[in-house]
């Protein structure tokens, strides 16, 4: 499914991240829940200060306090349906760059949600015929709610949008597979990497699931399922392998929610916030599931029914040199259970000397082959959960002092591409543009893009045929100059 096409009647609003809105009754969300690939967060808007027609001025956390006090409809969020309360967790989505645009009084995100929560709870207490304040509960709360603060009148005020969260944000701002003494259910995570040390350069699966969107693969996949060609996708520098994964479960069709039942579904309370809430359609959510699985079965059938055909089939290729990162890769593929299969081939060696002439397996489909990377360029995505105290470059840590081992391994892409991949179109993910020169080539477009608190570039090349020798012709020119030196 993509994710654009999660639509319906007007009724509840969601956004991805905080910027990409969309609108939907409840149980699209709940199908959202279970089938966005590119999300870290979905949100419902509960109120906002743009919408109320009080007029708000909110310069500081008084003023804070009286809006949400007002305007958050405390039985409906908050109340369980059967006259108690559920337990919640407030937290800010101001980044720490934004806050200093915002008035004095509201810069500092901890005290921003504790009056959130504040709020509610005296809300909660003077509403209730006994008094009864919802519990906060920071593990796993039953309303994950949220605070956004837009500032006005030139910072001196600010509009506030309160949202709760569908799923948990216990342990939102820490990768799960890096942490595992922190629960955390960040729907980034698909939980095909779980127990494994992933380096910190590795991409979050929502963003690699975006930048593949980002370049048609999904289409290109779409238009070898109607029988209109072969479709193959390679990542000659695939590190652990999570764009290649990615790739798997969008041409399988398979939902990420249903890779987290699988792998993830033992960490916390098994229904996430969204189906505790009163009210809810459990009923929906089961069926959601089950025509999850009932797609994956078929889309596992559709593509392996390609392959009884020589002219059509989807393929993946992926090569990496490292030895512990390419085993890493290998468990990933077992455990999502598609190791096994013919057409999805994995390789151990430097991508320079990887080429069609010494295999049987890489294949360069002219037109219908993406290739994609994310090759080393000397720093590594980090969090906040990660990072010294001490340090004042936020996100930003040394992952190679060593210039020769950088350049060397651009030069090796540089090499794969323009000898090996002719046809083919490319993407490639810097956050260095002197590396990036090292390729030579020039792009077609350029998408930015901030991950992990570094600005980075999702750049397209279109290769064209013959703009390069194989490995294989220039080992044989080289002792062909060889023998001509000798013979001189």
């Amino acid at each position: 499914m993509d994710d654009i096409e999660i639509q319906g009647p007007s009724g509840v609003r969601f956004f991805v991240r905080k910027t990409e809105q969309n609108e939907g009754d409840e149980d699209m969300g709940l199908k959202a829940l279970y089938w966005l690939r590119t999300a870290h967060r979905l949100l419902q808007l509960i109120c906002t200060s743009e919408e109320s027609k009080d007029g708000y001025q909110i310069s500081d956390r008084n003023d804070l306090y009286d809006f949400i006090y007002d305007n958050i409809d405390m039985k409906t969020h908050i109340g369980n349906g059967r006259g108690g309360m559920l337990s919640i967790a407030c937290s800010s989505l101001s980044s720490s760059s934004s806050q200093y645009a915002l008035p004095e009084d509201l810069r500092h995100s901890h005290f921003t949600a504790l009056t959130m929560k504040n709020a509610i709870v005296d809300a909660c207490r003077d509403s209730h015929p006994e008094g009864l304040r919802p519990d906060v509960n920071l593990n796993d709360p039953d309303v994950p709610l949220y605070i956004a603060l837009k500032k006005t009148n030139y910072g001196k005020t600010v509009d506030v949008s309160i949202y709760k969260s569908l799923h948990s944000i216990a342990g939102d701002d820490t990768d799960g597979e890096r942490n595992n003494n922190k629960f955390s259910s960040s729907l980034h995570r698909r939980g095909y990497r779980k127990d494994m040390t992933i380096h910190k350069a590795a991409l979050k699966e929502s963003v690699a699931a975006g930048l593949l969107y980002e370049t048609g693969f999904h289409l290109l996949c779409a238009s070898a399922l109607s029988g209109e060609g072969k479709a193959v996708l390679i990542d000659p520098m695939m590190g652990s392998g999570t764009l290649l994964m990615e790739s798997l479960l969008i041409a399988f069709d398979i939902a990420p929610g249903l890779v987290r039942d699988k792998f993830l579904s033992g960490e916390s309370n098994s229904l996430p916030p969204a189906l505790r809430w009163k009210d809810s359609n459990k009923t929906e959510w089961d069926d959601i599931k089950k025509d999850a699985k009932e797609r994956a079965l078929n889309g596992r059938k559709q593509v392996m029914m390609l392959h009884d055909c020589d002219d059509s089939g989807i393929f993946f290729y992926g090569n990496e040199m490292d030895p512990s990162a390419f085993l890493l890769a290998q468990q990933c593929l077992k455990k999502l259970g598609l190791n096994k299969l013919p057409f999805i081939h994995l390789n151990n060696q430097d991508c320079g000397e990887w080429e069609c002439e010494n295999t049987n397996k890489l294949m360069i489909v002219p037109s219908r082959t993406i290739v994609v990377s994310n090759p080393p360029w000397g720093k590594r995505l980090t969090n906040r959960h990660h990072q010294n105290k001490n340090n004042n470059d936020n996100n930003i840590q040394d992952l190679e002092s060593n210039n020769d081992y950088l350049e060397q391994s651009w030069l090796s892409l540089k090499r794969f591409l323009r000898e090996t991949c002719g046809g083919a179109e490319a993407w490639v993910l810097s956050g260095d543009k002197s590396l990036t020169q090292v390729l030579k080539m020039k792009n077609s477009r350029k998408i930015p893009l901030r991950v992990g608190g570094l600005d980075l570039r999702w750049i397209q090349y279109h290769i064209f045929q013959g703009s390069g020798k194989p490995p294989h012709q220039r080992q044989q020119e080289g002792e062909l100059q060889q023998q001509q030196k000798q013979y001189k």
